[in-house]
């Protein structure tokens, strides 16, 4: 059984629903010990002064915020401590709202949240209503000792809560477009609008995450079970495709058409052999 990551309740009007979270991800990064070249000692890092060589134990740190170069703002833990959101226990929905209004940059981490107790019927009313109105609830709780915006929606007979980015954490689109290029200018044909058309037609498919899988992952972890069993592990040149240059786009977008509508007659041909 799963152990639960927090524990609260979600408020909402005058009713008060405990509930249990749990991540609803596992993060499976390769990651690696910093060791010695032998791979017989793991390697720890040092708090020292860099203009002394003086080492600290972390004992005698302090924290502070650079305010200009070479200038920081010394906090105490107990100063931070003041600052801290207090440690509650609610996630205090805030408002409803469509989900299609939230753009997918402002979500972060997703967490299940299943009703426990006695007030498993409200939980199941919640969900049923939010579902049926198809609602998201825009929320905010505290979970080791960081406040969290967030966003609730219904998934199959629970609820997933999506912690959010803030406004201000968020870069506008705008900052990065080329303003020497305006946005009515059209930089294609409409031939090449039509053949990029037909290109992502013919790419139209229905989505399943399965069909997808993290291929480094996969090959790090071959080439390690390969070196603990003592064998050799041949990989692969893979080299990126060159970006289309413009002169380039009609042959390239006629070319990938008449592969993909190759590849396809030949799928055909051989589902019918097989029937």
């Amino acid at each position: 059984m799963h152990r639960p990551l927090w524990s609260g309740s979600i408020s909402f009007g005058l009713v008060t629903i405990p509930v249990k979270m749990y991540p609803a991800y596992k993060d499976k990064s390769v990651r690696f010990h910093l060791l010695s070249q032998d791979g017989k000692c793991r390697l720890r890092r040092k708090l020292y002064c860099p203009e002394t060589g003086r080492e600290y134990d972390f004992s005698e740190t302090a924290r502070g915020y650079e305010v200009a170069p070479g200038r920081y703002v010394i906090l105490k833990k107990e100063e931070l401590d003041q600052l801290k959101p207090d440690s509650g226990r609610l996630i205090n929905i805030k408002s409803f709202v469509d989900l299609s209004e939230i753009a997918p940059l402002y979500f972060e981490k997703p967490y299940y949240l299943l009703g426990e107790g006695h007030t498993k019927k409200a939980f199941q009313l919640l969900v049923r209503s939010m579902k049926e109105m198809k609602q998201a609830a825009i929320a905010t709780f505290v979970m080791r000792e960081k406040e969290y915006l967030a966003a609730l929606r219904v998934v199959e007979q629970g609820i997933c809560l999506y912690t959010m980015r803030f406004h201000d954490e968020v870069r506008n689109f705008s900052e990065f477009v080329d303003n020497s290029i305006s946005p009515k200018k059209k930089l294609y044909s409409n031939e090449e609008l039509k053949l990029a058309r037909e290109l992502i037609e013919s790419l139209k498919t229905s989505f399943e995450i399965k069909a997808y899988s993290d291929q480094y992952r996969q090959r790090v972890h071959a080439y390690i079970d390969s070196k603990a069993k003592g064998a050799k592990f041949i990989t692969s040149e893979e080299r990126e495709p060159a970006p289309t240059k413009v002169v380039d786009l009609m042959k390239v977008l006629k070319k990938s058409l008449q592969e993909k509508k190759k590849a396809r007659s030949v799928a055909r041909t051989r589902k019918k052999a097989a029937n």
